[in-house]
């Protein structure tokens, strides 16, 4: 009794060091999940791992180790002459149970091997046993699509495991047979015992019969067929390869029953020259006669012959990417930019993007940091009500920097400094005095706002972009929450966020899972303290939905007060009949079909569908009916903000570049290819890089408002001209609609690359920026922004000074440089209400942003409440002049002296003409 205690002792202590590290980041799943409100999603998750690595280990267990112990018990006996003395006889009966033990533990091990690998197919289990129709036949075989996406991935998967499972049997069975000497080879001829040929013949009867099978999947695979011309069943593979396929599918069921015959016959001839036979005709039917039909045949008739599978391949790459609906409509002939049109577009005008996110974000850091510990990991474009008007903003994050806080101990890091504290909010198309940002929402003690649709009730960032440690809340300690001047404030937390500790169980579990003893060690966690893991957004996003695919880049949103953050998630696959795979991955269909939103003060994550028209959400909704939530049910301070997602976007541009060629012989001779839009880059002039997408609030072409859009302009393959480009709508109303804008044929527009070097090339834009080069300083090229505007093409490129000798430089929005196709013309201005009046010089009518009247949210100085009661041409002269001062100082700190002498003597200047009349109205 003794000894078996002892042996189950030993079993358990082998298991816990085998699993316990496993069994323990369960327990803490539960929790995790527990806390989010999903624990059913995981135990479903779990439960689907269990059952079908429990089913395919058993399976791989019985087909091998059955076919060991059939061939074991089928033995031959030990001959006489080893077993003369008892001795040997011992050893000999103690050899095979030796034997016997090591090939079942051989079998359990790999079974268990297959169990874990089994259980990494759950996913495509769950869609198996829940498909959902697409409503859409694939031309070839008229099955629906749905069977492709759910049903075909576990069919492959149930297809190699067979297959393998059953090698591996055959290999086992016959090294057994050879160990007993019942299969010998002798001078290069297998001799069998009578028992041996059944066992071996039935076997390769059956793995013959799965094959069989698999040229049946063979067949549905033709539709996924990489070639040079399509992705897809082309005319060979459809007259060639689908016909050679059913030969050898028949040819596999004869040589199996060939196999079953031959064992009623004396030698192994039969079944040898069977099996060359399958080889040589696997061969010639799957390989040398498809070339021969593409080379002789298809080739000279491409266009005739290859017509009706292109049309399937462009129609199922558009449908797979959501590109159907786009229709491509004419942007019409240029027009002349006037004064008149820019006022007529003055919601487009007030929100252009004079900020790129890196100049954007090093200002952020250097001046709204405020401590070092603190950092934004990100900025994020959206749109914002502010003072009645719905502005384009960039915002950010001030999150904690785990790596930076003044407080190194176990404390400091996981009991104390625990989060980050509010954001920083600015307009994308004002600048300071000193060219820096014009924030909407600053500082943090405290923390300014201009309107009060902006005010931050609970600032608190626990959960966000970057990546904190996990922490503990609800401890003695006093977290720290913000500065205040040379003080810190402290906060007890209050929100729902993480899991209770518990007890001395609990947290023995915990810290053995995060290895930290300090978890069981600290006297100042409580019971009721909790525990914080996984802060990241994508992290929280990734544990509750790990078939989802997440877009790199989760957004800051302010609601109501609070801050969260809004994530795209996409359904992919692999298997859309014709669609060409788009991804590294090799997912040729993409949905944007949830939107996650994660609370940054509690970690709450909620996923709404956003297209409920995807079969692959409806069919996970069906799996999961408590993860996914209606997007309707979305409150409507976060509905506001959702908006077109950026990875998406460029996927489709990229597709719809080639495939916006409807027309399959246009298609074969390519035409019309557009290709993305090319800039030199910031940093290397030298070098161009695709423009990539990007949001602007504008008036669409027909449009009566102004509205925010995801847009990306096309030129020509193997040209620099603009022939077209594409706009997808954020707001709600019309959001995901796609709209494709071409241009004349006839009137191309300038392209990027084009305009770009008219910049380079103007006489008064090159040796100002070449002078500012020179001399300590660094000029940050910002991105070049096509804008298009009642029907013409405006061209944005901000331009940045960043001091080179500086500690810690500020890049300042130093000048905007504007450029218009019609006038042909670029100019370079100190704010872009001048850019826009010299563009538009000589034309009739004045820009009206100059005689517009001061808005508190678009404030640039305290000059325009000084201007209110003088005249047009007095205020004009005032406005000069502080710009004027604003340049000098802007010069001076930057140590250029010749410019900080030109903005003096224009200062004098300006000051002089006050002097000498400037008050009286002209």
């Amino acid at each position: 009794m003794n000894r078996y205690l002892w042996f189950a002792l030993a079993v358990a202590l082998l298991l816990l060091f085998a699993f316990g590290s496993r069994l323990a980041g369960i327990f803490v799943d539960l929790l995790w999940f527990q806390e989010l409100g999903y624990r059913a999603v995981y135990l479903g998750i779990l439960r689907t791992q269990i059952l079908l690595g429990l089913a395919m280990g058993a399976a791989f267990f019985l087909i091998v180790y059955a076919n060991i112990r059939i061939a074991r018990r089928w033995a031959p006996p030990v001959p006489r002459q080893y077993v003369e003395l008892a001795i040997r006889e011992r050893a000999a009966e103690l050899a095979r149970r030796s034997f016997n033990l090591l090939l079942l533990a051989g079998a359990l091990v790999a079974a268990v091997a297959a169990a874990l690998e089994a259980s990494t197919h759950w996913q495509s289990a769950l869609l198996y046993a829940n498909p959902v129709s697409f409503g859409r036949a694939d031309p070839l075989f008229g099955q629906d699509v749905g069977f492709y996406v759910f049903r075909l991935p576990f069919l492959l998967y149930l297809y190699q495991w067979l297959v393998f499972t059953l090698v591996v049997a055959l290999l086992a069975t016959a090294g057994v047979h050879y160990f007993d000497k019942a299969l010998q080879v002798v001078m290069g001829v297998p001799r069998f015992a009578p028992h041996v040929k059944v066992h071996l013949s039935v076997l390769a009867a059956i793995i013959l019969l799965v094959r069989a099978w698999g040229y049946q999947l063979a067949k549905y695979k033709l539709l996924f067929s990489p070639g040079n011309l399509i992705y897809g069943a082309n005319y060979a593979d459809v007259h060639a390869r689908l016909p050679a396929i059913a030969i050898l599918q028949v040819a596999c069921v004869v040589l199996a029953a060939i196999f079953i015959f031959s064992i009623y016959r004396r030698g192994v001839v039969l079944p040898i020259a069977g099996l060359g036979a399958l080889l040589l005709l696997s061969l010639l039917a799957g390989t040398v006669y498809p070339q021969m039909v593409q080379s002789v045949k298809v080739t000279p008739n491409e266009t005739t012959l290859e017509r009706p599978y292109i049309q399937n391949h462009i129609r199922a790459t558009l449908d797979a990417y959501g590109l159907t609906p786009v229709k491509d409509q004419e942007f019409g002939e240029s027009r002349m930019l006037t004064a008149e049109i820019i006022n007529q577009h003055q919601g487009t005008i007030d929100n252009l993007r004079l900020w790129d996110h890196v100049p954007l974000l090093n200002a952020y850091s250097q001046q709204q940091s405020l401590r070092l510990y603190y950092e934004f990991a990100d900025v994020d474009v959206d749109r914002y009500t502010v003072g009645g008007q719905e502005r384009q903003v960039m915002l950010a994050a001030r999150e904690l920097n785990p790596a930076r806080i003044p407080v190194s101990s176990w404390i400091g890091r996981h009991l104390q400094y625990t989060h980050g504290y509010g954001l920083v909010m600015s307009q994308v198309n004002a600048a300071s005095a000193e060219g820096w940002p014009q924030y909407l929402i600053k500082d943090i003690d405290p923390m300014l706002s201009v309107a009060p649709e902006l005010k931050v009730t609970t600032p608190q960032v626990y959960y966000g972009e970057a990546d904190p440690d996990y922490c503990f809340v609800n401890t003695a300690v006093a977290e720290f929450d913000h500065p205040r001047g040379d003080q810190n404030v402290t906060n007890t937390y209050s929100g729902t966020g993480g899991f209770p500790i518990g007890g001395a169980v609990r947290r023995s579990i915990l810290a053995f899972q995060l290895g930290d003893a300090n978890i069981l060690l600290s006297r100042d966690l409580r019971p009721t303290s909790r525990l914080m893991l996984r802060r990241t957004v994508p992290d929280r996003v990734r544990a509750v939905a790990p078939f989802l695919l997440q877009d790199p880049d989760p957004y800051l949103v302010l609601s109501d007060g609070r801050l969260y953050w809004m994530l795209d998630c996409y359904t992919t696959s692999s298997f859309y009949p014709y669609s060409a795979p788009a991804f590294e991955g090799g997912y040729n269909y993409l949905r944007n079909s949830v939107k996650a939103v994660v609370d940054a003060y509690n970690g709450s994550v909620t996923l709404y569908v956003s297209d409920p028209t995807d079969p692959i959400v409806r069919s996970y909704s069906r799996v999961f009916p408590a993860l996914f939530a209606p997007i309707s049910r979305m409150p409507a301070g976060l509905r506001s903000h959702i908006r077109y997602p950026e990875l998406l976007f460029n996927k489709q541009t990229e597709v719809y570049g080639t495939y916006h060629m409807r027309d399959p012989l246009v298609f074969y001779q390519k035409e019309d290819v557009w290709t993305i839009a090319k800039e030199l880059g910031s940093t290397d002039s030298t070098q161009s890089r695709r423009i990539e997408a990007y949001y602007v609030m504008m008036r669409l072409p027909g449009s009566d408002h102004t509205e925010m859009v995801l847009m990306r302009p096309f030129t020509a393959r193997g040209k620099d001209n603009m022939v077209a480009w594409m706009a997808a709508r954020c707001d709600s109303q019309d959001y995901g609609e796609i709209q494709v804008y071409k241009f004349p044929k006839t009137a191309l527009a300038e392209g990027p690359s084009q305009v770009e070097a008219r910049i380079n090339n103007d006489p008064t834009i090159s040796p100002q920026i070449s002078l500012w080069d020179q001399r300590g300083s660094q000029v940050i090229h910002g991105h070049l922004l096509v804008i298009p505007i009642g029907g013409t093409v405006l061209y944005v490129r901000p331009l940045y000074l960043q001091a080179e000798a500086a500690s810690s430089p500020i890049p300042e929005l130093t000048r905007i440089i504007l450029a218009s196709d019609n006038p042909r013309r670029v100019v370079m201005e100190r704010t872009l209400q001048d850019a826009l009046r010299a563009l538009v010089a000589g034309e009739a009518g004045e820009v009206a942003t100059e005689q517009q009247p001061a808005r508190p949210y678009a404030a640039t100085g305290p000059q325009q409440a000084v201007t209110q009661s003088l005249p047009p041409n007095a205020q004009r002269l005032v406005r000069e002049a502080w710009q004027r001062l604003q340049a000098a100082e802007s010069a001076q700190r930057r140590g250029d002296w010749a410019a900080y002498g030109r903005e003096l003597q224009g200062l004098r200047s300006a000051l002089s003409q006050l002097q000498s009349g400037g008050t009286t109205n002209r």
